[in-house]
């Protein structure tokens, strides 16, 4: 089962076919009932929370982390979620496992991976992370 859920890029827009303009996926593996998250281009957003909630628990989420800010902004740029924000949206959603994405992507609106597994190991958080470090800019 593979199913499409809205993404916040940086907000849920929706097109002239009354569908999201920007989307995320969830996936089932048939074999051992587990849900995959793959969040996408997506900021957070209450909608997409409350879509997630309806699953119970995820085994993976794959989440953005290539935070949008003022600065950003200002320079063009859009982001995604701030480390603490998806580590947060992680919780909530009850998945067992993080793997931060994006965060490479551009030197300009990236995170290093000391970034991230600090935050991480600043308290108890209810995933384990899963952090490829292989850096790999545009």
């Amino acid at each position: 089962m593979v199913r499409s859920i809205p993404a916040a890029h940086p907000k849920i827009n929706i097109g002239k076919d009354n569908q999201p303009e920007v989307i995320g996926w969830i996936i089932k593996n048939e074999t051992n009932n587990d849900f995959i998250y793959f969040a996408g281009d997506t900021s957070i957003d209450e909608k997409i929370m409350q879509i997630l909630k309806t699953f119970k628990e995820l085994s993976i989420s794959f989440l953005p982390v290539n935070e949008d800010n003022f600065f950003r902004r200002k320079r063009g740029i859009i982001g995604n979620m701030s480390i603490r924000e998806a580590f947060e949206m992680a919780t909530i959603i009850n998945t067992k496992k993080v793997v931060p994405v994006h965060w490479d992507m551009f030197k300009a609106n990236g995170a290093e991976p000391e970034e991230i597994e600090s935050v991480y190991n600043s308290q108890e958080w209810s995933f384990q992370l899963e952090l490829n470090k292989k850096i790999i800019r545009c």
